[in-house]
């Protein structure tokens, strides 16, 4: 299954996490979540820095 989540950080934005559950591989799953992605029309690389390293970084 996919899940999809939109998050509001104050002080940081807006994000959409895409998370995939599956036993077919890390490769296979970031293929489907970047598919995902262009599909629902996120632009731009991945992210994968947690929202407290960001707003810690920030500062």
């Amino acid at each position: 299954g996919v899940t999809i989540t939109l998050d509001t950080v104050e002080g940081l934005g807006t994000f959409i996490e895409i998370e995939i559950l599956t036993g077919d591989g890390r490769d296979d799953a970031a293929a489907r979540i970047g598919a995902i992605a262009k599909e629902v029309g996120v632009d731009g690389p991945p992210i994968y820095t947690s929202y407290l390293e960001m707003l810690l970084f920030k500062r």
